[in-house]
């Protein structure tokens, strides 16, 4: 069964905006079984998430100001941390890089013969 709204305890359309970001980030969140402790690992990280999110004000309200002083504010995305992203992508089995190459390279051919690279 999948990580439902209710999991996060905020408001469920939050929770829903809350649970598409963290698919984007680790896709396998989707399908943690229910028995798994890494499904708790994910719900408790999302809880995470999620608090931070209703601490944010409307998504009408982009600033505001008193005098010289100035607050800027952020949207939901941002308050998933790099440390939460990581998190999720380490319930999947991801590495906390995605889009690096990965596997083996080709052996060297032959400019690696003429011209050899030296590594200091």
């Amino acid at each position: 069964m999948p990580i439902k709204p209710e999991h996060l305890g905020v408001d469920p359309d939050l929770a829903r905006r809350i649970l598409v970001l963290a698919r984007i980030i680790a896709p396998c969140v989707e399908t943690l079984p229910d028995d798994s402790p890494l499904r708790e690992d994910a719900i408790a990280v999302l809880r995470g998430v999620a608090a931070e999110a209703a601490a944010l004000p409307p998504r009408s309200l982009a600033s505001t100001g008193v005098g010289p002083m100035r607050e800027t504010y952020r949207d939901i995305g941002s308050c998933f941390t790099e440390d939460d992203k990581a998190s999720l992508r380490s319930l999947c089995g991801l590495t906390s890089s995605p889009g690096l190459p990965m596997g083996s390279f080709p052996d060297p051919g032959l400019v690696s013969r003429l011209w050899p690279e030296t590594y200091t």
